[in-house]
């Protein structure tokens, strides 16, 4: 029989840093069922971008849930899951 209970669809506060938030992440993902993480990232340089979210994605993935980004090219260079897309409107 299949399990066809819900999963969650996690949306994180700006992350300004990693490290500062990484624990949180992690506790958030071991507590329920996550499909997946849209990790929001403060505004900030591309290269400092990718490297949190080099840093955070794993986190997410090493637990089954997918990553995403706001920005396909962060996800990207984080071989991250996907990009969380905004349509106009």
């Amino acid at each position: 029989m299949a399990d066809d209970s819900p999963s969650l669809y996690l949306i994180t506060p700006v992350i300004t840093r990693a490290d500062a938030f990484a624990p949180a992440l992690r506790d958030a993902i071991q507590a329920a069922d996550v499909a997946c993480v849209y990790l929001r990232l403060a505004a900030m340089g591309e290269s400092e971008s990718a490297r949190v979210a080099t840093q955070l994605a794993p986190i997410a993935q090493e637990r089954g849930a997918a990553a995403l980004f706001a920005d396909p090219r962060i996800a990207a260079r984080a071989n991250a899951d996907g990009a969380h897309v905004f349509g106009q409107g």
